[in-house]
């Protein structure tokens, strides 16, 4: 059980840094350390991991909306994609993006079941944040300067991704299960590597998270028996974590699109830095 003062506190920090690219995930596993809270609950876990997966549907609603009709025209999209194949992804681009999403989506699976229980151990070493912080500012910087939509030649929109991509896609989000490896970060980062264009990295990164999200949300809570915190804490932390993480995927996409991702790379370093100091004062 932890106390609702604490359970506030990691709804504000789930809220504020599940979407930016810096790992929401690393920065709960710092604030537990630094503030000797007891770990928190998998119910509690489950319940923030819901409020910002319900600020992705607000904020994306338009193109979840979207992608769910484009759902039931699959079997038609099929057909047309045997036959005129690319003809086909441009007569009907939200049925291909469906398609990548589910391609990204096994892939992710298949890393988190395969690598279960090692990803679990992770969550409570603290020695292996600094670099975890590292490699997320690393990828963020080295796409700094892709998706430049003054190149749209060069670029991927919807019709222009390909099941490799998505692939690759699926692979970094695969990777990001790791606490202090952003998930965010490293999806978007690796759409820009693949060329993939600003505003498009940053959609799919976001809409692509939602059925990893909800299956790890089904899956969690059938192992869950109490809440593990007080309601008031509770109810609290999932204000939080819904408002506060819709107003920072705000942010983010509208920073993706201007290429403004620099900043988080710098601060994942510093991170770093930080992490490997508490390490050694211990």
């Amino acid at each position: 059980m932890i106390s609702g003062l604490e359970g506030a506190i990691l709804g504000a920090i789930q809220g504020l840094t599940e979407f930016l690219p810096i790992s929401s995930s690393g920065h709960l596993v710092l604030a537990q350390q630094l503030f000797g809270m007891k770990d928190s609950p998998l119910a509690y876990d489950v319940l923030l991991h819901l409020a910002t997966l319900l600020a992705t549907i607000l904020i994306l609603r338009k193109q979840v909306l979207e992608l769910v009709s484009a759902t039931f025209r699959l079997p038609k999209f099929f057909r047309n994609l045997v036959r005129d194949r690319t003809a086909a992804v441009q007569q009907d681009p939200q049925a291909w993006v469906v398609l990548l999403i589910l391609v990204s989506t096994i892939v992710t699976g298949a890393i988190g079941v395969g690598f279960h229980d090692y990803f679990e151990k992770q969550f409570s070493i603290l020695d292996d944040l600094w670099w975890q912080f590292a490699f997320t500012g690393i990828v963020l910087f080295l796409s700094r300067r892709r998706g430049d939509p003054s190149s749209p030649q060069n670029i991927k929109t919807e019709t222009r991704a390909t099941l490799l991509d998505a692939v690759w896609i699926g692979l970094a989000q695969g990777v990001a299960i790791v606490p202090a490896i952003s998930r965010s970060g490293t999806t978007i980062a690796c759409a820009l590597l693949l060329g993939f264009d600003r505003r498009f990295a940053g959609e799919y990164s976001f809409l692509v998270s939602l059925p990893a999200i909800a299956g790890a949300v089904l899956l969690e809570s059938r192992k869950v028996d109490s809440l593990g915190v007080p309601v008031a804490g509770a109810v609290a932390g999932f204000i939080l974590s819904f408002v506060l993480g819709a107003v920072t995927l705000k942010l983010l996409l509208g920073w993706i699109r201007g290429g403004k991702l620099i900043g988080f790379a710098y601060y994942c370093w510093a991170m770093a830095i930080f992490s490997l100091a508490l390490v050694w004062s211990r």
